[in-house]
């Protein structure tokens, strides 16, 4: 009779195996989905940057349309008007102004910067703008609230209509003015009330009805006597000044500048008095009045 006893190096013990692998199984799994909650919370943060970041893109825009109508009523030249800040529900944006600089007598710029805000993004954009002072926007142009202008006669032309300046042409497709401009819709209505019917077809100009008179905001009192100013302090401008309480008659055959050398004619008197303008016969001219 023999007794066997096994040897216990070749001997394998299998239990808790199981166990151990489930176990790393498990935080292998847990390992996964914690990364991927990891992953979508971070690209639903970057999203949501992104659209932040986009919105106050869009908000900064916003800013420097908002300082282009400023730069637009501005009266001064250059123009420099005062930065703001505007606020939304959404959010908002702060323009500022800097480095006005006049470049011509009709003609300055300034540069705007824009910083659009929404939560914590921001953006921030600068442009520089040119502003461009046209001398007026129709052939006559009244402003103020107190004038008296009488139309006496029908031999008179008042055309807001673009010539070529060389030939005297009216090309075809030529930008139109207003033949008269004026402040108010009042102002209008009094002027073309007291137009006769073969006086009002005198009036030409910008949107083809008869008489071509508009309401208008292109420019104020205040911005055409600045601009009258420098004008009329220009090299060869002609001035007459109107006497104190009196009237300056202007009568007979008169030219004001030609074709080939087109003149600034200037006519001022005391702001609020009762000064008079009258000119009678025949005139005609090329230039600025």
């Amino acid at each position: 009779m023999s007794l066997r006893i096994p040897d216990k190096k070749h001997r394998v013990d299998n239990r808790g195996m199981v166990l151990v692998t489930s176990l790393l199984i498990l935080a292998l799994l847990m390992g996964a989905g914690a990364g991927s909650m990891v992953s979508v919370q971070t690209d639903l943060k970057t999203s949501g940057n992104l659209k932040s970041a986009v919105q106050s893109f869009y908000l900064a825009e916003a800013g420097i349309e908002w300082g282009k109508e400023r730069i637009m009523g501005a009266a001064t030249n250059p123009p420099n008007p005062a930065g703001a800040t505007k606020t939304f529900a959404s959010g908002g944006f702060t323009v500022s102004f800097k480095d006005a600089t006049k470049l011509t007598n009709l003609t300055g710029s300034v540069a705007v910067e824009s910083n659009g805000h929404l939560a914590s993004s921001s953006s921030i954009v600068q442009a520089l703008i040119t502003k461009s002072y046209g001398i007026a926007d129709a052939s006559l142009v009244l402003r103020g609230n107190n004038f008296n202008i009488d139309f006496i006669g029908r031999s008179f032309l008042i055309d807001g209509r673009d010539y070529d300046p060389s030939t005297g042409d009216l090309p075809a497709g030529a930008d139109a003015r207003l033949g008269l401009s004026l402040a108010s819709e009042a102002a209008r209505d009094a002027v073309a009330g007291e137009l006769e019917e073969d006086q009002a077809n005198n009036i030409v100009g910008k949107g083809g009805s008869v008489p071509s008179i508009g309401r208008t905001n292109y420019h104020s009192s205040d911005e055409l006597a600045r601009l009258a100013a420098e004008l009329c302090n220009a090299p060869g401008a002609v001035g007459r000044v109107v006497p104190p309480g009196g009237t300056l008659r202007i009568s007979g055959h008169t030219v004001f500048g030609r074709r080939g050398q087109p003149e600034i004619r200037c006519f001022s008197g005391l702001p609020g008095s009762e000064e008079r303008l009258s000119v009678d016969g025949n005139f005609r001219g090329v230039g600025a009045l």
